[in-house]
């Protein structure tokens, strides 16, 4: 009686080793029908990984556009779906980069679906992207995104952004930044005002926050001494 035991023991003992061992050395999950498929495989038939994803993004966007309007707007369309489908926020970043090569309508919806993106590395992304538009749709929307948004690296992006868009009405978008409590994003308006207009009052807050609301910019050594220390906080 104890020998069956004892045996019986040892063949449940053997069985449950078994299943340790096969199922560690594999770690595969069953499917229907009898079959098996690895969860960490990258092999999977159909399945890209992102860090490929993004190259063969990369890659397509120094390609540059198709000359051809029918597969521009098809290639167009197809980055659209992908960015709706995506959870990966990296690869989101990667086709808004990529989508900024084709001007198309249905690219710039989507340029205005990622400036509002709840990654604020795509969004972003979509700064750098309006920033080579350089039409007055993308003067307004990077300017509403230093007046609203609420990470910092954004509204400097965005600051930068306009820094490429020489326009009438950009000084006035970036005037915001200036009124900012971040030192960082002040110093980027001021390169980004330098770039567009004819002025340069060097790194002083005061004077290029007079030019942009339109007055005559107080002269170096009018300005008193504690409104210098003043900007520079």
């Amino acid at each position: 009686m104890v020998a069956k035991r004892f045996s019986r023991n040892l063949i449940l003992f053997a069985g449950l080793l078994f299943v340790t061992l096969t199922g560690c050395q594999g770690m595969n999950t069953w499917s229907w029908p009898w079959s098996t498929t690895s969860v960490s495989d990258p092999t999977i038939a159909g399945i890209v990984a992102p860090h490929e994803r993004i190259e063969q993004l990369r890659e397509l966007a120094k390609d540059g556009a198709p000359q051809d309007p029918a597969q521009q707007a098809a290639l167009a369309g197809k980055m659209v779906q992908e960015y709706r489908a995506e959870s990966d926020p990296l690869v989101r970043c990667q086709i808004i980069r990529t989508v900024s090569i084709f001007n198309r309508p249905e690219t710039d919806q989507l340029l205005r679906r990622a400036i509002e993106d709840d990654a604020s590395e795509v969004r972003i992304a979509a700064c750098q992207s309006w920033g080579n538009r350089r039409n007055p749709e993308a003067v307004e929307i990077l300017g509403q995104r230093i007046a609203k948004d609420t990470n910092v690296n954004v509204r400097i992006a965005a600051a930068d952004a306009l820094g490429k868009i020489d326009r009438p009405e950009t000084a006035q978008a970036l005037a915001p930044a200036l009124d900012d409590a971040d030192p960082a994003l002040q110093y980027q308006a001021v390169l980004s005002l330098k770039k567009v207009t004819d002025e340069d009052f060097g790194y002083d807050i005061h004077r290029w926050r007079q030019y942009v609301r339109g007055e005559t910019p107080d002269t170096p050594e009018s300005v008193s001494l504690t409104e210098r220390v003043k900007n520079l906080f």
